[in-house]
Order: structure tokens, then C-alpha cells, then sequence
């Protein structure tokens, strides 16, 4: 059944809802265990070694991350606490699946706006891998992670300084490779950004634009090559409302859905 965890917008702290999925119905189950009453400032799901729900968290204050976890047996949720971290404060978060199906979490700095990666081993146990390759040191704003067309983990950033759309990707061996630059023949600077999968099973990206808050589409297509949609890039908008958050999933027919917040 689906879960929904939410922030506390006065309190930081993390509630749940979630939805029977025999009837569709609504529960309101409260607030989730947080014994040290540490207070979050955004939060990521994924699903761990065991198929459990993990939600990862940033701390408020510190901006370390944390972990929550639901049991897969009784359906109970527990603080498992602080994860192995750079000793650095993060500002945001994106969640994927690795080489190996393991659970695998991005992070950016708070301070150099580097990419770095923390992830869950067969096991269980958490480690800490470190910055991720950034030849060019560019700091980032914003991050998604995808499967790419060949099952691999691809980790999509945005660029502080230029809004440009770059990518680091995790090869079968569990290698990562930063592959700089992606396709973007209008040279249009971003802000948000997020990931999902096409009709027919290849990688998207739809980003906001910066200057216009309109929604753009890159994708990745069977043989491992970026494409703009349509030429330009940019995705529908007969109203030509201005977005300045998204987010994607997929409808009941399978096919990929893209909800996005105006900007007005």
C-alpha cells in the first residue's frame, strides 16, 4: 500500500498517511519515531535490502541524514538514527537502486554543492562512499537519480552557476563515471528537476526552466544517446503557466505522469 511521509512545516518532524490498498481509503497514523526530536528539513524514500520502506531524512540544523525504516513483517517503524556521512551538512537528497539492487543515496553539499554517496549493502549495513568523480568541481543545486536504458544507476544534477543538466553514472561494476554535460541545443538554465520512465521503458528528464519556469524534456533513448524533445525541448503548455516544483510517477495505465507546482 502506498505511504506518504510528510514534514511537519511548523514542528520538522515526520508524520505518515497512507492508503489501504483493498479499499483506497485514507489512514492518518500520525507521527513517525523520533526519539532525539531532531527536526527535518526534507526527506527521500527508497526500498532496502530486505524490500522494507526506508525513508532517509535531512536533519534541519545539522543537515546530516538520518533513517527511518518500516519493518516488512509487522509493518512497525523505527529511528534506526544518524547514517555514515563525510562529515559534511547536506542540502538535498535523491534516492536510487544501484548495480546490485541495493539502495543507494545521493546527497549534496551544503557548503560546496558537491555530490556524495551513501548506500546500503546486502547486509543491511550502511557505508560510506564518499564525493562522487567531478572532474570540474561544479557545484550542484539539485539532483534525481534514474535507471538508464542499460539497468545502470544515473545520477542527473543541475548546475549552480549555469542551470545546465549534468550526469554521473554507475557502470555494472559499481564504477561511477562523471559523463559531464548533457544535451541541451537551447542552452536553457534549470532549477528543479526529476526522473522517470518512458512508455517504452527509456529514461526521462524533465527539468524547469530558470528564467521561464517552463517544463523540458531530455531522454534517453534505447542505444545510451541524450535526446531534446520535440527539437527544443520544451513539453506541452498551452497556458503557459510558470512551474517552480515537480514531481513524476506513473499513471494507471503505465504510463509516466508529471505533477508539477505554478510558480504564481
Amino acid at each position: 500500500n502506498l505511504q506518504v511521509v510528510s514534514l511537519g512545516q511548523n514542528d520538522g518532524q515526520p508524520y505518515l498517511t497512507w492508503q489501504d490498498e483493498i479499499a483506497g481509503t485514507w489512514h492518518y497514523a500520525g507521527n513517525l519515531p523520533n526519539p532525539s526530536e531532531t527536526a527535518y528539513s526534507s526527506v527521500a524514500i527508497g526500498t532496502g535490502n530486505g524490500g522494507n520502506l526506508q525513508a532517509i531524512l535531512l536533519g534541519q540544523n545539522d543537515g546530516q541524514p538520518y533513517l527511518l525504516y518500516q519493518d516488512l513483517g509487522t509493518g512497525n517503524w523505527s529511528n534506526f538514527g544518524a547514517l555514515p556521512n563525510s562529515n559534511t551538512s547536506y542540502s538535498s537528497l535523491a534516492t536510487g537502486v544501484g548495480n546490485g539492487g541495493n539502495l543507494q543515496v545521493v546527497l549534496l553539499g551544503q557548503d560546496d554543492g558537491q555530490p556524495y554517496l551513501i548506500w546500503q549493502d546486502d547486509s543491511g549495513s550502511w557505508k560510506n562512499f564518499g564525493a562522487l568523480p567531478n572532474p570540474n568541481m561544479t557545484p550542484y543545486s539539485a539532483v534525481a537519480t534514474g535507471a538508464g536504458n542499460g539497468g545502470t544507476l544515473e545520477v542527473i544534477l543541475v548546475g549552480q552557476d549555469d542551470g545546465q543538466p549534468y550526469r554521473i553514472t554507475q557502470d555494472s561494476s559499481g564504477s561511477w563515471t562523471h559523463n559531464g554535460s548533457l544535451t541541451n541545443p537551447n542552452q536553457t538554465s534549470y532549477s528543479g528537476i526529476a526522473t522517470g520512465v518512458g512508455t517504452d521503458g527509456t529514461l526521462q528528464v524533465i527539468l524547469i526552466g530558470q528564467a521561464d519556469g517552463q517544463p523540458y524534456l531530455i531522454y534517453q533513448d534505447g542505444s545510451g544517446t541524450w535526446f531534446n524533445y520535440n527539437n527544443g525541448g520544451i513539453l506541452p503548455n498551452p497556458l503557459q503557466t510558470r512551474y517552480s516544483a515537480i514531481a513524476t510517477g506513473v499513471g494507471q495505465d503505465g504510463s509516466p505522469q508529471a505533477a508539477l507546482i505554478g510558480a504564481d
